[in-house]
């Protein structure tokens, strides 16, 4: 098995280089790989029961900018919460909304990506992270190396 390290972005197109046998990617690339290049997934994470739940996606700042910014920040916390549900309550309405920021890929292809990580569960159904959810990602994250150990 030939693994390389390439930029964000292009791990796809690395195995269909045949740069590289395996990728971790993300949607809708996963989709493009396959729909494109006639690529095959092997594994996912978001799929498999075992990792549920997974932290898939979080909001990052300090605390100083918190106590700074406070209707801010929870403004951003509130609009995070309100689009985790509304993906499940509206897929369709989402394929369009993200159609808005893949609008160079095709409309089957944005629309079978946003419905694999709905089956799935890939994004999240609310802002709370679980503590279960935190250690299936930080897992993950060790399992590809992202990380060398487990932050305390």
């Amino acid at each position: 098995m030939k693994l390389v390290h390439v930029a964000i972005g292009n791990e796809i197109p690395a195995v269909a280089a045949g740069r590289a046998d395996y990728a971790l990617a993300a949607e809708p690339q996963v989709t493009m790989a396959e729909k494109q290049n006639g690529l095959h997934v092997a594994y996912s994470f978001s799929a498999a029961q075992s990792w549920y739940p997974f932290a898939f996606s979080s909001l990052t700042t300090t605390q100083q900018y918190i106590d700074k910014n406070p209707q801010a920040a929870q403004a951003v916390v509130t609009a995070f919460e309100q689009a985790s549900r509304f993906i499940y309550k509206h897929p369709a309405e989402s394929v369009t909304i993200a159609r808005k920021y893949f609008p160079a890929l095709p409309e089957e292809v944005v629309k079978t990506a946003v419905q694999r990580e709905i089956d799935a569960k890939g994004y999240p159904e609310n802002v709370l992270v679980s503590q279960k959810a935190w250690d299936n990602n930080m897992n993950i994250a060790l399992y590809a190396k992202n990380i060398k150990a487990y932050p305390s």
